[in-house]
């Protein structure tokens, strides 16, 4: 009863001991929800509809009572717990909200968000904001859709479990999400310049730019990724380290790879898949972000700090252009050079070195 008894010296006494600064901070966060809601929402809806349940005995005289002194222990308790629990979700610490959230922009079905113990789960609405080191569950026939920043935006499909291990909005886009069961489709836009998207199961690191793509972990099998448009970069992680090549498998547009224990298996998708895909992104608004393509450059460490990379392409003839790349499809790949952005051929480039 230790503790009850110093949360009781700081609620009924008014002294001063170290829980004092996790009640200070509890009683000040109670007004608010420990995710960004709207103003309309309450994150503390279910506990204040147990309260109107609940029965509220007074008293004249409080402190003489010795009943109210058995339910203010009660109480304590209660708060105790509570302070406790939170401390978990918050880390002892508020969080951070300046790097960034990601806003809930639409829910179909019940998902939830929760901390390591999977009772403890707050519904999720849209408005609401993901701050990191939070997790996302979607139950069955639930699908959310994630507006990350302008131009990125991600897509949970049911029986999902996404855990947001790094948010940081605040100089370029820096997302870090590890998927723990189900299936996500991600659309980042092409002509953003400095996002680092990654995504990672057991298996596998996933690192993209400018791209649409399916990643899914599949029970029993591993786990899958379908590329719709643009780059993915495949880094093994875990138990696939001994068994998948060293180095990177690099994804392109129509192209899967399906990674487990055992190695790696690419493909090509079918007109099926690229077909789910699809419409799956066509539910998923994301904003347009237009370039220019005329835009020239003084040297090669001006681009570099526009788009925070730098590739060496080189033909089949031998012949070799550095620059950017910032799009590309089945049949062309677009580069942005010092002078303008450029097309090439697919069928004319023999391969592309990452330089930056």
């Amino acid at each position: 009863m230790e503790r009850e008894e110093k949360i009781k010296e700081i609620l009924l006494e008014g002294k001063q001991n170290e829980l004092s600064t996790s009640v200070e901070w509890l009683a000040n966060g109670l007004g608010r929800s420990w995710v960004e809601y709207s103003p309309k929402e309450s994150d503390f809806a279910s506990l204040y509809a147990r309260a109107q349940n609940s029965k509220v005995l007074l008293f004249p005289h409080f402190a003489k009572n010795k009943y109210v002194l058995a339910i203010s222990a009660a109480a304590i308790f209660f708060l105790a717990v509570t302070i406790g629990y939170y401390s978990v979700l918050k880390n002892q610490t508020p969080p951070n909200i300046e790097k960034g959230t990601v806003e809930i922009s639409q829910v179909e079905g019940e998902a939830y968000l929760t901390s390591s113990d999977p009772k403890d789960r707050i519904l999720l609405k849209p408005g609401v904001r993901i701050q990191e080191g939070q997790r996302v569950i979607t139950t069955a026939g639930a699908i959310l859709n994630l507006k990350v920043s302008n131009g990125i935006g991600v897509r949970v499909l049911a029986n999902s479990e996404v855990f947001f291990q790094k948010i940081d909005l605040s100089t370029h886009y820096k997302i870090g999400i590890d998927l723990e069961k189900g299936e996500l489709i991600a659309h980042i836009h092409k002509n953003l310049k400095k996002e680092e998207f990654i995504i990672r199961s057991k298996m596998i690191t996933a690192e993209v730019r400018g791209t649409s793509f399916s990643f899914q972990n599949i029970d029993g099998e591993g786990t899958k990724v379908r590329v719709l448009e643009g780059r993915v970069s495949i880094s093994p992680r875990g138990e696939s380290q001994r068994t998948a090549p060293e180095g990177e498998q690099i994804l392109e547009p129509n192209q899967g790879i399906l990674v487990n224990q055992k190695g790696f298996v690419r493909s090509h998708l079918k007109e099926t898949e690229k077909d789910l895909i699809s419409a799956e992104l066509e539910k998923l608004p994301v904003e347009n972000i237009p370039r220019d393509k005329n835009r020239v450059y003084s040297d090669k460490q001006e681009l570099l700090n526009e788009f925070q990379r730098m590739e060496k392409i080189v033909l089949v003839d031998g012949r070799s252009v550095e620059g950017v790349i910032v799009d590309m499809d089945e049949n062309t790949m677009y580069v942005q050079t010092l002078e303008k952005e450029i097309t090439l051929p697919r069928d004319k480039i023999s391969e592309v070195i990452q330089l930056h």
